[in-house]
C-alpha cells in the first residue's frame, strides 16, 4: 500500500499549473554577491540591476563604481538610481536629482520629478498613467491614484503600479506568519496568494511575488500572473526572501537576491517572452 502511495506521488504534479524557472522555464541566469537583483529596471534592450549595480546591453555589461544602490529605475528614457546615502541620481550622466535619506519609498516621474514616501511601509510608483501611493498608519493603510482613494485597509509593505494601464496595489498581509496577500487592481481584479505567500510584495512585468514559503509543499516562492499565463517559482532561495521584477522589450527580469545553491547569491533569471 505504501509503496502504491509513493508510485502515486511520484507520478503526478505537485505544482500543478507551476512552473520552476532555470528548469521547466528556460532562462538565462546572471549571477552575483549575496543582494544582487534586489532591484531591476530595464529600457531599449538594456537592463539594470543592484547592488552592486550592474548594467547590460546587447552586448556588453560592466560593473560600476556607484555606492550602495537601493532602487534603479527608469523615467522617460533616463536610467536613475537611489543610493544608501538619499542621493537619487541619473545614471547616465550623474545629475543628482534629490537627497532622500528618510524615505521609505522613491519614484522618478517622467518630467525627472522625485517623489518619496516616509512612514514604513509606504510605497510610491510614478508614470505617464499618474502616480499610486499607499498611505500608511500604524501598519493599516489607504491607496490613492493622484487624488482619489481607491482602497482602504490595505496593509502596509505591498508593492503598487500599473498593468496594462490599471492602478494595481498589494495587500500581503505582513502581520500575519501564514498570510497569503493579495493583489487588487481598479477594475475589480483580485488575485490572491497561497497559505504563505504574502503576495503583493512586488509588483512588475505584469506579475506579482511575495517570499519565499515554507507553509506550501514543496516550499516555492510563487510568481503570479496578472492576466493569462503560467505560475513560475523559485524554488531555492533563503526563508522569506522575496524577488524583484522587471519588463524591457521582450525579456522578463526575475532578480532573487537570496538565491540558494549550496551557498547563497544573487541570482537574475532572464526570460524571453513568448
Amino acid at each position: 500500500m505504501r509503496a502504491a502511495w509513493l508510485w502515486l506521488v511520484a507520478c503526478s504534479e505537485l505544482t500543478p499549473n507551476e512552473r520552476v524557472l532555470g528548469d521547466e522555464v528556460a532562462a538565462q541566469t546572471v549571477d552575483g554577491p549575496a543582494g544582487f537583483g534586489s532591484s531591476l529596471a530595464g529600457e531599449h534592450r538594456a537592463w539594470w540591476a543592484a547592488h552592486p549595480l550592474y548594467t547590460s546591453g546587447f552586448e556588453a555589461h560592466s560593473e560600476s563604481s556607484w555606492g550602495s544602490v537601493k532602487r534603479v529605475g527608469f523615467a522617460s528614457g533616463v536610467p536613475w538610481l537611489w543610493l544608501e546615502d538619499g542621493g537619487v541620481f541619473r545614471l547616465d550622466d550623474g545629475t543628482q536629482l534629490a537627497q532622500e535619506e528618510h524615505a521609505s519609498s522613491v519614484a522618478v516621474c517622467p518630467d525627472l520629478t522625485v517623489l518619496s514616501t516616509r512612514a514604513k511601509g509606504e510605497t510610491i510608483a510614478c508614470s505617464e498613467s499618474g502616480v499610486i501611493r499607499t498611505v500608511c498608519e500604524t501598519g493599516d493603510c489607504s491607496v490613492w491614484v493622484d487624488d482619489r482613494n481607491v482602497d482602504v485597509g490595505v496593509s502596509d509593505g505591498g508593492d503598487v503600479g500599473w498593468w496594462q494601464g490599471v492602478a494595481c496595489w498589494g495587500d500581503p498581509q505582513l502581520a500575519f506568519e501564514t498570510g497569503s496577500g493579495a493583489v487588487h487592481c481598479e477594475d475589480g481584479r483580485v488575485i490572491r496568494g497561497e497559505v504563505g505567500d504574502h503576495l503583493g510584495l512586488t509588483l512588475g512585468a505584469g506579475r506579482a511575488a511575495g517570499r519565499f514559503n515554507r507553509h506550501i509543499v514543496p516550499p516555492r516562492l510563487r510568481i503570479v500572473p496578472l492576466g493569462d499565463g503560467e505560475v513560475w517559482t523559485v524554488d531555492r532561495a533563503a526563508e522569506n526572501s522575496r524577488v524583484s521584477l522587471a519588463a524591457v522589450d521582450g525579456l522578463t527580469l526575475v532578480g532573487v537576491p537570496q538565491f540558494r545553491q549550496a551557498r547563497t547569491f544573487g541570482r537574475i533569471f532572464a526570460v524571453e517572452e513568448q
